[in-house]
């Protein structure tokens, strides 16, 4: 499970599924099958669930592709939060989209409060949607038109037969409820609510649906991409509504414990019991990966920005959509999870504050590659003479040596290198291509 990335045949989380034969599942109805369909009825940025099979590690044949959207409904108002980041409320839920938000219909420039939306995108633990694909339906809501979304039960009332979901109340006694364990929904699961605006703050629901993320309860390999909404520890956490318990055969993948809290964006592969998924591998889904004391922070209304010690001339641009934790101040030891928009600059998903240790991380795309001993990543010049024999480590993460290491690197390609601060400059003491 998510977004399309791009088609030929469909690409969602870096994996590439033929869909020769595959049903097109649209709102619970199939809409047709092969790839004409894919194409047709579907579009990049839709958060998607593909059934079907693995052919190797990055190939697999999809039997079925199915997208359902977050909210179809009336916006209730825009705000430009920054440069980069614009809030919208989409009937009663709260909707981020940025540079990476795909448009269908119409720009951001041309959203206005009336119109009809149908967003599609990953919900932190907020329950903020980050808008992926956003569709603009029409200029205004028909009386009585239909609308839809899904999102979790809150303040259930089984006496009046409401709820919420974020802003928007939920009436439900003239509704079908179906897939709960009894009539009624149940506070705190995920839902899919039909029905027809009475007010711009309640929903009179025509049907209230048990929703379910990953479609079944048991599944030899998912592959779900989301935001962690609930973390107890390293070994049980949420990510979205889907419980993730791991155990000592997971692979963490450049990721430890103090990664793992509520806000980070991570990729999961594992198997799927009774609707926990044992997870063999555990990743962050940002590329950019960056830690160091902070050097200097310029505040703008329009994004603040920062640098790092050791990092020049990399610039990290932070923004409403930042995750923070702590008070970031000139001095402050962080941890930077984000992605490149640049050869030198860097949009933060999060922010992480820890205690000093002159540890500096850079993580990023190999930019010019000078053997045998030199190259660039994100403009920061690395010099890899100072690394020991055994701390270069090859994309299977095996050790090589250092002409093993630059003659199989390649522009573009992640390169993950530590070291420490030295005063004058970084010593650099391990390497690793991805």
């Amino acid at each position: 499970m998510g977004s399309v990335a791009s088609f030929g045949s469909i690409i969602v989380n870096d994996v590439e599924f033929d869909t020769t034969n595959a049903e097109v599942v649209v709102e619970g109805e199939v809409r047709g099958t092969g790839d004409a369909a894919v194409t047709i009825l579907l579009s990049q940025g839709m958060v998607v669930r593909v059934e079907g099979r693995l052919d190797g590690e990055r190939t697999g044949t999809a039997a079925r592709v199915v997208f359902n959207d977050n909210v179809e409904g009336p916006v209730e108002r825009v705000t430009t939060l920054d440069a980069l980041v614009t809030e919208l409320v989409v009937m009663g839920q709260t909707v981020r989209v940025d540079d990476r938000t795909v448009f269908q219909n119409a720009t951001l420039g041309a959203i206005g409060v009336g119109n009809v939306l149908e967003v599609s995108g990953l919900v932190d633990e907020a329950g903020t949607i980050f808008a992926s694909y956003v569709n603009k339906k029409s200029d205004s809501l028909t009386p009585r038109a239909p609308v839809e979304l899904k999102g979790i039960v809150q303040n259930l009332n089984t006496i009046t037969g409401r709820f919420t979901i974020n802003s928007l109340t939920i009436d439900y006694t003239t509704a079908t409820v179906s897939g709960f364990s009894g009539a009624d929904p149940q506070q705190g699961k995920l839902a899919e609510i039909k029905g027809r605006l009475i007010d711009p703050d309640t929903l009179a629901a025509t049907s209230v649906v048990l929703e379910n993320e990953l479609g079944r309860d048991d599944i030899d390999t998912a592959e779900i991409e989301g935001f962690v909404t609930q973390f107890t520890s390293i070994s049980r956490f949420a990510v979205g509504t889907v419980v993730i318990a791991t155990d000592g055969a997971t692979v963490f993948n450049d990721v430890v414990a103090e990664d793992l809290g509520v806000g980070t964006r991570l990729k999961i592969r594992g198997s799927l019991n009774s609707r926990i998924v044992l997870a063999d591998e555990v990743a962050l889904a940002d590329k950019v990966k960056l830690e160091s004391d902070v050097d200097s922070v310029n505040m703008d209304p329009q994004g603040d920005s920062l640098s790092l010690v050791g990092l020049s001339p990399v610039v990290v641009q932070t923004n409403a959509s930042t995750k923070f934790t702590g008070v970031i101040v000139v001095g402050s030891h962080v941890k930077i999870f984000g992605r490149t928009t640049g050869s030198n600059e860097v949009i933060a998903t999060k922010v992480l504050e820890k205690p000093g240790s002159g540890t500096v991380v850079l993580k990023g795309p190999a930019g010019d590659i000078m053997p045998p001993s030199l190259l660039k990543v994100l403009g920061v010049e690395i010099n890899t003479s100072t690394i020991p024999k055994g701390s270069f480590f090859g994309k299977d993460g095996g050790p090589v040596s250092s002409d093993e290491f630059f003659s199989s690197l390649k522009t573009g390609d992640t390169v993950n290198a530590q070291g420490t601060w030295a005063g004058l400059g970084v010593t650099w003491n391990a390497i690793e291509s991805e």
